[in-house]
């Protein structure tokens, strides 16, 4: 039967483990969310600009700048999702090799 104590320590344990980890991943969720927001409100923004009569020949322009804004956005955080994903895979091959 498992104690509190038991409990308490595998808990205390199991974050040490995965700490480092899950700041790293909150806080590039954070910094995504908050591009994605300032993209929402770009976007807000482009349809005020249409209703007040803005001329469309510069809405396309700016729609399309704010088009590729969403796809570097995903690209960036995508490819630092992968290498984040290597260099924790790397790290944990080596730590493994090194405990042999």
């Amino acid at each position: 039967m498992l104690k509190e104590s038991d409990l308490s320590h595998f808990a205390a344990s199991t974050w040490a483990d995965i700490r480092d980890r899950m700041i790293a991943i909150v806080g590039d969720a954070c910094l995504f969310f908050l591009m994605l927001f300032v993209l929402f409100v770009v976007f807000l923004a482009l349809h005020a600009m249409a209703r007040f009569g803005y001329p469309k020949e510069r809405l396309d322009t700016f729609e399309t700048l704010h088009y590729w804004a969403y796809l570097a956005i995903l690209f960036i955080f995508l490819l630092d999702l992968i290498a984040k994903t290597v260099v924790g895979l790397w790290r944990g091959i080596k730590k493994n090799v090194s405990q042999f």
